[in-house]
């Protein structure tokens, strides 16, 4: 926990209804909303730190700016966090995460940690292109963490970003 909480700056915000990471050129932002902060034990905030990082270190913020619509952004989201979910309790057993998190097998149907991102989006896109209405239970999932701040395209989010920069 330690070693990712060097990473960058820890803020506490009701910005986030859970928790976020936010890379800016080499500014790193860990986002925490204090109520979610309470409601976890400490195994579980040690899993959404390492979810955090793990999306630092896959560049996931960097891959979502290249998608070209809202809803290929919200697909991949969904992939990466199965992906990591997936590997964090694959290779981490000793943590746990919040009851919320997607995975691989709510996804797609199976474990998605020996897959990357990009491959379950590609999966993803399949179904709901076959069944239009799986966009309906996708958007019931939540995920661990808050991905909205990566999104370059949306006028809100990036009000939101400027004010959890200001925040102290």
């Amino acid at each position: 926990a330690a070693s990712v909480m060097r990473l960058g700056h820890v803020q506490f915000t009701d910005a986030v209804e859970t928790a976020a990471i936010l890379v800016t050129g080499s500014d790193v932002t860990l986002y925490f909303n204090p109520d979610f902060c309470e409601r976890i034990d400490n195994l579980e905030l040690a899993g959404v730190l390492v979810h955090e990082s793990l999306h630092f270190v896959f560049r996931h913020q960097e891959r979502v700016a290249r998608m070209r619509t809202q809803h290929d952004r919200f697909l991949f989201g969904l992939a990466c966090d199965a992906v990591i979910n997936d590997l964090i309790t694959a290779k981490f057993e000793e943590l746990r995460l919040p009851d919320i998190a997607v995975t691989g097998e709510w996804l797609i149907g199976r474990n998605a940690s020996n897959l990357a991102a990009e491959q379950v989006f590609r999966l993803l896109q399949s179904r709901v292109a076959a069944k239009p209405e799986e966009i309906n239970r996708l958007s019931q999932g939540q995920t661990v963490d808050d991905h909205s701040a990566w999104d370059p395209q949306e006028a809100e989010v990036r009000e939101r970003q400027t004010r959890w920069t200001d925040e102290s």
